[in-house]
């Protein structure tokens, strides 16, 4: 795509909520606010059956 991206370790915030999207998207506004530049950031969501589907999706 003729773009150069960089890897840069950053002190990302861990919200406690079951919308796995709504920590991707916040963790990606605070990248921002730390770099002054469009971010990706990587974030796993895990769904336990067993427990009802927690943390799961609303």
């Amino acid at each position: 795509m003729g773009v150069q991206i960089d890897h840069q370790k950053l002190d990302l915030p861990e919200i406690q909520v079951s919308d796995v999207r709504e920590v991707a998207r916040i963790k990606a506004e605070v990248a921002y606010w730390q770099t002054n530049r469009p971010c990706f950031v990587d974030d796993s969501g895990l769904t336990i059956k067993a427990w009802g589907e927690l943390p799961g999706w609303l």
